[in-house]
């Protein structure tokens, strides 16, 4: 079992057992690691120590995360404007594709591929010479059924299995041990609209949450809420693109293509490392 998967099984169940104030020989026993190689271990790839996350789930569970107010989200997007507000001060370029490219519908365009673990699960991408093109989280389906998601998005493209290349992008991504990354491209099929909306995703910070309604107001089209929620469920890019920060007006999380415990859980993630 990787370190990936032992953190991420550690989480699941910090998560859903934080009332139980699981003890430090517990959890490394989970992760069947000494008390002292977890500590490191789970630092490492969260972020912050099982002890400090643990006493952020003690006091916020992750839906008391998600309801924060107007002026607290109107000051979060703001500050994200200022400052860095990704995880690991990765400066994520959007690259949108040509209307030619759409039309192609990836033809001519070779796409290395793979699967890897993440601290929140399995996750295939796809890596397209212009950047990053498809990232989802898969713990649900086999690699089969994966793959189609990929396809869908890029029919006529050829893969290529990189499993390399897979694992030290993943590792880019949702590593702390990367920081000062030189950045990261993410190559995007969408509308002006869409785009607009995925770039106003990227400066929401790091444990924050703000509403679709906001998003609209952000993007100065306050009457179009209906239609950020839509131009969300399309990302194509699970946590590089930030769409999890959102959630409905009412301060209820919403769905998440991935799983809505999923988005619960690495809400509650950022915010613990936020909070430290």
């Amino acid at each position: 079992m990787s370190d990936y998967h032992k953190m991420a099984k550690v989480i699941h169940y910090l998560v859903n057992n934080s009332r139980n104030q699981p003890s430090l020989d517990q959890l490394s026993r989970l992760a069947n690691l000494s008390p002292y190689h977890f500590q490191r271990k789970f630092k490492s790839w969260v972020g912050v120590s099982h002890k400090a996350f643990l006493q952020h789930l003690t006091y916020m569970d992750a839906k008391t995360c998600l309801l924060n107010g107007d002026e607290i989200t109107r000051a979060a997007l703001n500050s994200g404007l200022s400052g860095p507000g990704r995880l690991y001060d990765l400066c994520i370029k959007l690259k949108a594709a040509s209307p030619g490219e759409i039309k192609k519908l990836g033809e001519g365009l070779e796409i290395k591929y793979g699967i890897g673990l993440s601290p929140f699960g399995r996750c295939l991408i796809g890596i397209a010479p212009r950047g990053i093109c498809y990232l989802a989280f898969i713990h649900q389906f086999s690699e089969h059924k994966a793959l189609t998601g990929l396809t869908s998005a890029w029919p006529q493209a050829r893969l290529v299995s990189k499993p390399d290349l897979v694992m030290e992008t993943l590792e880019k991504i949702f590593s702390i041990k990367h920081p000062g990354s030189e950045g990261l491209n993410a190559f995007v099929t969408g509308t002006d609209f869409q785009l607009e909306v995925w770039q106003a995703l990227l400066k929401i910070p790091l444990g924050k949450v703000v509403s679709y309604g906001y998003i609209a107001d952000f993007i100065g089209m306050p009457r179009a809420a209906r239609g950020v929620g839509s131009a969300v469920a399309k990302n194509q890019l699970a946590y590089l693109i930030p769409c999890h920060r959102v959630i409905r007006n009412n301060g209820v999380a919403g769905e998440y293509r991935w799983g809505n415990e999923l988005k619960e859980k690495i809400i509650a993630v950022e915010s613990a490392i936020r909070s430290t």
